[in-house]
């Protein structure tokens, strides 16, 4: 067997080293990278007080059942989370049943989640001032809105899927295909393809691909994924195409999603969601602000429930 001496080793090191390029970045080296950047983001994200405006839209792409043309108005959106604890408010204009006519009325609720206690509050233009409606929050409540704020605002550079990115690539269920590097506008970019095939979860066996950002705090920027259904909603397992794409102010510190825009179509209907941030700061929020009693609403009122007539609805 014949020895190399030490300096041809050396040398054929450096060579390895340079075959990769500068447009190239080796798999194990982008999840080191990637996870060790996770939990500083996330904590970045613990104290964060947001604004802005959501759209959602559904179509149905099995009849009957049509869905009406356009989308519905956007709501205002505004969500509080510091120490632990969420509070989430949305303004819209709903259609009610008013002395027997439908009307226009501008509707405000309050949703709060403090650890195990939840509560909800509404004001209409009936009601201008706040009044208890649930206590605790529904679970449709909960999953349906306050989640989706949580996921799709304050947690999209580091969530995808519902999943957040820290797990998802951090187990066995998820494999790391390739990993290159893109450069536009200044701007360095890994894209990452991908295949999760995680047991036990609503969505399955996914694959594709997704961008971070290593200059701009490893933010998630954009993904592209057929992700499956497990069948529980239905007859099998059925293919979702979703796509995301995140948009940040990054001037400061820490980056500020401002544009965050989600897309999933399947065989039975198509849904958008966008949302749009006016203002976002990182400033703690006390405690005190996450109480009924801060809207003047005191916590041994009755819960009005899904009672239109106690709300003023006729």
């Amino acid at each position: 067997m014949i020895k190399s001496p030490p300096v041809v080793v050396a040398l054929a090191l450096v060579a390895c080293q340079a075959c990769l390029g500068a447009d190239e970045i080796t798999k194990e080296r982008f999840l080191k990278e990637y996870q060790a950047a996770l939990p500083r983001l996330k904590s970045a994200y613990e104290h964060v007080r947001i604004s802005g405006f959501w759209r959602e839209h559904s179509e149905r792409l099995v009849k009957p059942a049509p869905d009406p043309p356009d989308p519905r108005p956007p709501e205002e959106y505004f969500v509080w989370r510091s120490g632990g604890r969420r509070k989430f408010r949305l303004d819209r204009d709903d259609r009610l049943r008013v002395n027997g006519r439908i009307q226009i009325v501008p509707t405000g609720r309050i949703m709060v989640i403090d650890g195990d206690q939840s509560f909800g509050l509404i004001r209409t233009g009936n009601h201008p001032v706040y009044r208890l409606q649930y206590k605790p929050l529904p679970r449709m409540l909960v999953l349906g809105v306050c989640t989706r704020l949580v996921e799709g605002v304050v947690d999209a550079p580091l969530m995808m899927l519902g999943v957040e990115m820290s797990k998802l690539t951090a187990g066995d269920a998820f494999t790391l295909e390739s990993v290159t590097i893109l450069e536009s506008g200044g701007r360095k970019r890994y894209k990452a393809t991908f295949v999760y095939r995680p047991v036990g979860e609503k969505l399955a066996d996914v694959s594709g691909w997704f961008t971070v950002v290593p200059g701009n705090s490893w933010v998630l920027e954009e993904a592209d994924v057929v992700a499956h259904d497990n069948g529980a909603n239905g007859p099998g397992p059925i293919p979702h195409n979703i796509h995301i794409r995140n948009e940040y102010d990054d001037t400061g510190k820490i980056p500020k999603p401002t544009g965050l825009d989600w897309r999933d179509v399947s065989e039975r209907y198509v849904r958008t969601m966008s949302f749009k941030t006016t203002s976002w700061d990182f400033q703690e929020t006390p405690a005190k602000e996450f109480t009924m009693e801060s809207y003047g609403v005191k916590p041994t009122d009755p819960p009005l429930g899904n009672n239109a007539a106690a709300r003023g609805v006729k």
